[in-house]
């Protein structure tokens, strides 16, 4: 490559023109494989435009009059941010977000968001943008950046969608806790223990309707006891709060007494019983434990399970059986009669005047004692 006007233009070997002066020049290239071939173009170069297109270079120049002044325009979003679905109650995150200025010569430049204001708005181009921090609600549709240069203040929007939250459809325990069974003492483990919890819709943006939890202990919407656990506890509690409700799940589980059970006796005290479908009362059997150190203790029936239940009039013997510290005893209950249970109206006065009164009148509960 050759120029014949080195004042005006030059070229490299590889064909690069750079411009030098005002003029023209001639640019030849030449074959060098010995065609002799040969090829040649006309270069013209100009003086260089005052009209500047970076709005930051040169803007309304005092020293050119011809000048026109440089506007700020508009302002785009250059880049969404990483999130634009959020469940309500969340807060916008802006990370990833980025907008450019839009000048009135057609020219662009990134502006930094902390030089903008950043709020939330609902659909309507008219409503009042409220805090970007502000918890988000289902009414808010919109980000809105503003940005001020000089006079003028420019806006562009971003849009994002706010879900409310999902109610709970179900709580369901998928892997049990690694450790079941204790001793009088210690205290619930929740190790390896999975839960899958359901909802109505879905609760991200990738549209998943579940969750699993594997780490029930470090998570902040489950609640474990921590209470120290006696022999006649047989289920743990475990309480799941989201939005504010409450789901419960019961882990069974055995807890070993230290003084074990040793056997189970049962006493009649009466054995005329009116417990026609029903099973036994308080008032009617006394039922004792004891212990392996010999100790006993007097157990109420609601304690203990019994069959057949419920009794029938043809009823003549029970069994009462108990749980204590895993370890399940029996007594037999023999020589009643059972009969009719009358069930006696109980009332009540709902609403007293000086002059009248309102009483409410129903059937005593069948599970009560008389």
């Amino acid at each position: 490559y050759t120029s014949n006007n080195k004042k005006v233009a030059t070229v490299t070997n590889k064909g690069v023109v750079k411009g030098i002066a005002k003029g023209t020049a001639k640019i030849t290239v030449a074959a060098q494989d010995g065609s002799k071939k040969k090829a040649t173009c006309t270069v013209t170069v100009t003086e260089k435009s005052t009209q500047p297109t970076n709005p930051d270079s040169g803007k309304d120049d005092p020293t050119n009059p011809t000048q026109a002044a440089i506007t700020l325009t508009g302002l785009e979003i250059k880049t969404a941010p990483t999130t634009t679905w959020y469940l309500a109650g969340d807060k916008a995150d802006t990370t990833g977000l980025s907008v450019q200025a839009v000048y009135s010569d057609n020219s662009k430049k990134d502006i930094d968001l902390s030089k903008c204001t950043v709020g939330l708005r609902t659909s309507s181009a008219t409503a009042k943008p409220v805090d970007i921090t502000t918890d988000l609600k289902t009414t808010y549709k919109v980000i809105v950046v503003s940005y001020t240069e000089g006079d003028a203040t420019v806006t562009a929007t971003q849009n994002i969608t706010v879900q409310a939250i999902p109610a709970v459809s179900s709580v369901t325990v998928t892997k049990n806790p690694t450790k079941t069974s204790y001793t009088e003492g210690d205290k619930f483990d929740p190790s390896g223990m999975e839960v899958e919890v359901a909802f109505a819709k879905q609760i991200n943006k990738a549209g998943d309707t579940k969750k699993v939890y594997s780490d029930i202990a470090g998570s902040s919407e489950f609640k474990v006891s921590t209470d120290v656990l006696t022999p006649d506890v047989t289920n743990v509690k475990i309480v799941y709060t989201w939005n504010g409700k409450e789901e419960f799940i019961n882990i069974p589980i055995v807890v070993a007494a230290k003084n074990p059970l040793k056997s189970l006796s049962a006493e009649l005290k009466s054995t005329d019983l009116k417990r026609e479908g029903m099973v036994f009362l308080d008032d009617d059997v006394t039922v004792t434990a004891t212990y392996q150190d010999n100790t006993t203790k007097q157990i109420s029936i609601a304690e203990c399970e019994v069959s057949p239940n419920p009794f029938t009039l043809d009823t003549k013997e029970a069994t009462i059986s108990y749980t204590y510290g895993g370890i399940t005893k029996e007594a037999k209950v023999s020589g009643f009669k059972v009969s009719k249970y009358e069930r006696k109206p109980i009332c009540s006065i709902l609403y007293r005047t000086q002059t009248s009164f309102i009483i409410v009148c129903g059937l005593r509960p069948m599970t009560t004692s008389m």
